[in-house]
């Protein structure tokens, strides 16, 4: 197993820091996640779960950034 591995592991196993902004950011640097160019998802529509914080939020934002209609489905404004 390697160091990325584990590192994704121990994420999931504290659980409260794998579905949060320091969750994604950390396997952003990981695995080299790189942002949608502008308008790549022009014309699409994207529905997104939990957007007001941790992934969701992150989520959220960049598929906005890349040009997508969203609908957000949350428990709060």
């Amino acid at each position: 197993m390697n160091t990325r591995q584990l590192i994704d592991d121990a994420l999931e196993v504290a659980i409260i820091p794998s579905f949060s902004r320091i969750g994604y950011a950390i396997r952003q640097r990981l695995y080299g996640w790189r942002p949608l160019p502008a308008g790549a998802l022009c014309g699409r529509t994207v529905l997104v779960t939990g957007p007001t914080s941790g992934l969701g939020r992150a989520t959220a934002d960049g598929l906005a950034a890349a040009g997508a209609r969203l609908i957000l489905v949350g428990r709060s404004e």
